[in-house]
């Protein structure tokens, strides 16, 4: 991936310190039509929502394979939002 292996960070310049929010990153790119510069921060919003509306491991491990592009599975990235979203929802 372009973006993330040349370090492009979109962060600085299209939010102010006061929208410093991962959410709120997600909502301004999404606006701009730019969300596919930060595939990950889209899909850890979307496994945050997923858990919090179905915790079942089973439906959340299907809706990860319906919905996860399989090319994530491996990436560091990817693994450290699963975690840490499962652990904080599970919190």
């Amino acid at each position: 991936m372009f973006f993330v292996d040349h370090s492009v960070h979109a962060c600085c310049c299209c939010v102010t310190e006061l929208d410093n929010s991962k959410d709120r990153m997600m909502e301004i790119l999404e606006d701009r039509g730019l969300s596919f510069l930060f595939p990950l921060l889209r899909v850890q919003s979307e496994l945050w929502k997923q858990l919090k509306a179905d915790p079942n491991p089973a439906s959340f491990f299907k809706w990860i394979r319906d919905n996860v592009d399989s090319s994530l599975y491996t990436d560091p990235a990817f693994i450290t939002s699963l975690v840490t979203t499962s652990v904080s929802v599970s919190s």
